[in-house]
């Protein structure tokens, strides 16, 4: 490296034009750049980019980086105003100085001239010279010290060049759900708000425009030309202003600093530049390319730009070529298919050109035919073992078919329109699609009121009908899928008449119509009969196995949904086997199988995330949060309900927002935050009502219940829990009445009522032995035991105890949170009560009771609707340390009842009598009946 010299500072200054502002973003480029020209072998350099990219400015920071190296030999050469490619050497030897002497070419004397010459030469905007590339190579072969970095929408393509591509400015997160804070501004927002500030001081970034500068810098896809002229606008308009005219963005971006050149001073005038360098050929190409959005492939390409090309190859040309000028930029080269894409700022002009031409109508139109094919041909391998490689295809290309649908729809191609969208149903389904689905149908359906009854139009009502259904719109739902039916008939579609069924039944489900939705699904299975549609009957099956679930038969559902599985596993459809998982995993759950229940789910979320389903995530997440909450893991239960809520917000769906809100709420009861809860839970019902959503609407109500109970508000607890059981009449679910029972006996024993709240919680604990669910089993027996402590039958309560706790650990679910502290002080009040002895004693027999056993022992318990009166003393006044239990039982031995005796007066076991007076006798020194009760009497205890 040469030694610096304190005059090349100024001297490189001299060679070099000045940069009036700061330069934003480019570090990394600066450093990568220069780090290359440092390399020996590198001699070219070229900087490629779209116009207004920033390359001329990054190629003046390089040169500056580089002064000491090249010891301020560093010249730049503007070739902009040059006309043709043979004035480019006259016009570098003039920039550095050399004078011609006429006798040699220019050529020749130039190659002398820099043959020992450590020089940079920066030839800027090469692109319209591209002729003068041999001359440039020359050059470099002559003169071994020489450097040439060079600025070019398009490579020289000369042996030995260096190719780095200047990128557009780094963008804020398009994801709008994604707040940016005021510190962390995009390098594209920092050279906005820096560009407005130098035409109006007091401009600032701020919480309420900092959204909408990002919003700007995206439209304009970080194009440091585009975002500069746009913040040349401030001076009259808002940021807010601004946005809304950047539709037009090549009439909005315009008056640039007089002193650059034309070309740069709107954005037209840039584009011009580049699209003026092409061949009538590439002209028309790039125009065709304006109708896509987004990425696409060479295969679209051709269909759309060059539909009349007998071979790819020459269409991949022309590609080629565009990408080299920096007009085309290749999107994502890692997949099975190269895909590319145009900046939106170039895609406008694209546009701006092929309606000057008069070419859009036809280039809309192959633009839409290509695409209803492209889905067309993807749409079968939606239901089989390809569905994720389909799926992810269709996820590339759903900007364009986006838009072709709504130019089908704008322009009444009314056939284009109904093949398109009637191919579109299953992918709406699986992505969950709902807002784009929902609308789009719609109108498909809208533009379609004169047409004829055809296979593609039962289909668009078929996907309308669960799209509305989805989006809680249960009157349209049943519109669309009934009109489906009717159409079906006309056009003899037997699959989409039995997926029409299956619908309508799950329409039935929803409202809580069990009986209609069964024979719903029936006829659904009766239509495919003689169909060998396997997929189909697999679906059917499923729904049939929702129906049973819902109506509690779990046997019946599991046959179901086993006959759905295997099916389905037949044709390979995932994302319907995650489905059946999820709805087997929740029979587990209401079955208080809760390992298994978190193992299906947990099977299943994987599969709906390879297919990247975020609606069978919703749905997947909800469950696994639900009974993580029921398994006491409150962190793991908050994680899976936040990710379930993320998605939903996302989606749009307000059924599944009132699920989570709900399991939320749930979970903030369990962990003792009842505040909040009561916040989640009232948003909750709302929605539900509001959608009509009515076994949504039970099951919080139920939940408001419980909240307004721990409360002290037994009134209102009452109130929600029996408008929430007047609205299941009919429903069938049975499983969803045990904590309802089991609210409604808490509420009455807090009232004293000992008669109904043993009413109530014993046909709780009837449900509960019925359907299998062991968890309600165990909740309802601690609440008997509860009921039996109030009625002074401790050894009971101890007992029923101790079956709940082998019932909870044969579920694995703890006491809940919020019960954990009272629960530790019932135990102790109870060992206090009846003695440790008489307590382990009891509490063994509890766990070792059979269900069947345990559920007589509670029918033989006769209670009163009011407890007498008793005058009692504190256990702490006894002598002799006796526990109240043992009074009870030394107060009857006085009276002379027998071992027998006092077992049936106290509603106890005689071995548990037997338990209680050996402490007696052990406290009180004694080892007869006559002593015990001499020592009664004489204090007093009868």
């Amino acid at each position: 490296m040469s030694q610096h010299n304190p005059s090349q500072g100024s001297q490189i200054h001299r060679h070099l034009p000045t940069q009036m502002n700061t330069t934003i973003g480019r570090d990394a480029d600066m450093l990568q750049a220069s780090s290359l020209l440092r390399e020996e072998h590198t001699r070219l350099l070229t900087l490629t980019g779209p116009g207004g990219v920033g390359k001329t400015r990054l190629a003046l920071e390089i040169a500056h980086q580089m002064r000491m190296f090249f010891a301020g030999e560093i010249f730049f050469v503007q070739l902009a105003p040059l006309r043709d490619h043979t004035f480019v050497l006259p016009t570098i030897a003039r920039s550095i100085g050399m004078e011609e002497t006429g006798r040699y070419s220019i050529s020749d004397e130039l190659q002398a001239y820099l043959h020992n010459k450590h020089m940079l030469l920066i030839l800027d905007n090469f692109e319209h010279v591209m002729a003068a590339n041999v001359a440039i190579a020359d050059l470099l072969t002559a003169a071994p010290r020489l450097t040439i970095l060079t600025t070019s929408r398009e490579a020289l393509h000369i042996y030995g060049e260096h190719e780095y591509e200047v990128l557009p400015l780094a963008l804020p997160p398009a994801n709008h759900q994604q707040k940016i804070g005021l510190d962390e501004p995009s390098d594209a927002m920092q050279l906005f708000v820096e560009r407005a500030q130098a035409i109006k001081p007091g401009f600032t970034l701020k919480q309420d425009n900092i959204q909408t500068i990002a919003e700007i810098c995206i439209q304009l896809d970080g194009l440091p030309l585009a975002i500069e002229l746009a913040a040349a606008r401030c001076k009259l308009l808002n940021p807010q202003e601004l946005l809304e005219r950047l539709h037009s963005r090549l009439r909005t971006l315009v008056g640039g600093a007089r002193n650059l050149l034309p070309r740069q001073q709107t954005l037209r005038a840039t584009l011009d530049w580049s699209y003026n360098l092409l061949n009538e050929e590439e002209k028309y190409f790039f125009r065709q390319l304006g109708i896509l959005t987004g990425n696409w492939t060479l295969e679209a390409a051709t269909a759309i730009a060059q539909p009349e090309a007998v071979f790819e190859e020459d269409t991949l040309n022309l590609l080629a070529s565009l990408v080299d000028k920096s007009l085309v930029r290749v999107a994502d080269d890692t997949g099975s298919e190269t895909r590319f894409n145009l900046l939106e700022t170039i895609r406008e002009y694209a546009l701006d050109c092929l309606k000057q031409n008069q070419e859009l109508i036809k280039a809309q139109r192959r633009h839409a035919l290509f695409f209803t094919a492209l889905v067309e041909r993807c749409e079968p391998h939606l239901y089989g073992n390809e569905q994720s490689l389909w799926l992810a295809r269709l996820d590339l290309e759903a900007a364009n078919i986006w838009l072709a649908l709504r130019r089908v729809i704008d322009q009444l191609e009314v056939d284009i329109a109904q093949r398109l969208a009637g191919n579109l149903g299953r992918f709406l389904q699986l992505r969950g699609s709902l807002n784009e689905g929902h609308n789009w149908l719609e109108e498909v359906i809208a533009i379609s009121a004169s047409a004829q009854p055809n296979h593609f139009l039962a289909r668009v009502y078929y996907s309308a009908g669960t799209m509305a259904h989805l989006h809680g719109n249960l009157a349209l739902a049943r519109s669309r899928l009934e009109e489906c039916n009717r159409i079906t008939t006309l056009t003899d579609d037997t699959r989409t008449r039995a997926l029409a069924q299956g619908a309508l039944a799950l329409l039935d489900l929803h409202r809580g119509h069990y009986e209609q939705a069964r024979q719903l699904a029936e006829d659904s299975l009766e239509t495919l009969r003689d169909s060998s549609d396997i997929w189909c009957r697999g679906m059917l099956y499923s729904i049939c196995g929702n129906i049973a679930s819902q109506q509690s038969d779990f046997t019946a559902a599991q046959v179901r949904y086993a006959m759905s599985l295997r099916l389905l596993r037949q044709v390979g459809d995932i994302r319907s086997q995650a489905d059946v998982l999820i709805n087997v995993g929740d029979v587990m759950s209401q079955r208080s199988k809760l390992i298994s229940a978190v193992f299906l789910y947990q099977k299943g979320l994987p599969l709906y995330q390879q297919l990247n389903d975020r609606w069978g995530q919703v749905v997947c997440l909800s469950s696994i949060g639900n009974a993580l909450r029921l398994r006491g893991d409150y962190e793991g239960a908050q994680q899976a309900l936040d990710a379930c809520m993320e998605l939903a917000t996302a989606l749009g769906t307000r059924r599944e927002r009132a699920n989570v809100l709900l399991g939320l709420g749930k979970l903030d009861i369990s962990t003792g935050s009842l505040a909040r809860a009561s916040q989640r839970l009232k948003e909750s019902l709302h929605i539900t009502r509001e959608i009509n959503y009515p076994s949504g609407v039970v099951a919080v109500l139920s939940s408001l219940g419980d909240l307004a109970r721990m409360n002290g508000r037994d009134d209102d607890a009452r109130a929600y829990y029996e408008e929430s059981l007047s609205m299941m009449a009919g429903m069938g679910n049975q499983v969803s009445k045990i904590s309802i029972f089991y609210g409604l006996g808490c509420v009455a024993l807090a009232k004293q009522d000992y008669e109904q709240a043993g009413i109530e919680i014993r046909k709780a604990l009837h449900h509960a032995f019925l359907h299998g669910d062991m968890l309600g089993m165990a909740i309802a027996l601690e609440g008997f035991a509860q009921v039996c402590q109030q009625v002074d039958l401790p050894e009971r309560a101890v007992q029923f105890l101790g079956t709940a706790s082998i019932l909870r650990e044969g579920v694995s679910a703890p006491i809940e949170k919020v019960h954990q502290a009272s629960y530790a002080e019932q135990i102790v009040s109870y060992k206090k009560n009846i003695g440790e002895k008489a307590f382990s004693e009891n509490w063994s027999v509890g766990r070792n009771m059979s269900l069947p056993q345990t559920l007589g022992m509670i029918a033989n318990i006769h209670l009163h609707k009011k407890r007498e009166a008793v005058a009692e003393k504190s256990h702490l006044d006894y002598p002799a340390g006796l526990t109240t239990r043992e009074v009870d039982v030394l107060r009857l031995l006085a009276e002379g009842l027998t071992d027998v005796l006092i077992a049936q007066k106290l509603v106890l076991s005689p071995r548990t009598v037997n338990t209680h007076l050996r402490s007696i006798y052990a406290k009180l020194g004694v080892t007869s009946r006559t002593a015990a009760s001499r020592f009664a009497f004489e204090h007093k205890l009868v």
